[in-house]
């Protein structure tokens, strides 16, 4: 009897990092830190998407009236996106308007793990069977080379 294995390669891993980047960009998220983060892995036989820790907080939103986003999270978002406060207001007060914004009307869900993960269960079923199909054709071809050259 023959083993039949799938080899995972480092092209379907970067053919579902390009379709995850796809949708990120669709839902308006392709100029985005997240989109950067994106990547995926193949170890002891499971798929592993690698991404931003924020990556379920973009997905489902945040409601109003929740905790508040902390303070020094906001700050660095502001320096890293350089984002220069008014006249008169500090970086400070910028990310306690952010905050309470963000508390009052909260972040609407962008939705995009469902279509990502759609996505990506297709292309792994399209490249397994298509990877499968060769082999149990090309173990056919065998079988029956040796079965007819035993007769």
């Amino acid at each position: 009897m023959s083993v039949i294995a799938v080899d995972i390669n480092k092209e379907i891993l970067k053919e579902l990092t390009a379709a995850c980047d796809q949708i990120l960009i669709i839902y308006k998220l392709g100029k985005t830190d997240l989109i950067d983060s994106i990547e995926w892995t193949y170890k002891d036989n499971a798929w592993i998407l690698v991404a931003n820790n924020y990556f379920k907080w973009v997905d489902s939103g945040r409601r109003p009236r929740v905790k508040k986003v902390p303070v020094e999270a906001l700050i660095k978002w502001i320096k890293k996106k350089n984002i220069r406060p008014r006249p008169g207001q500090t970086i400070n007060s910028l990310a306690f308007a952010i905050q309470n914004s963000i508390y009052k009307i909260g972040i609407k869900a962008k939705k995009f793990i469902d279509p990502m993960i759609g996505a990506s269960l297709d292309i792994i079923s399209e490249y397994i069977s298509e990877d499968l199909s060769v082999q149990i054709s090309d173990q056919i071809a065998t079988d029956l080379t040796v079965t007819i050259g035993n007769k």
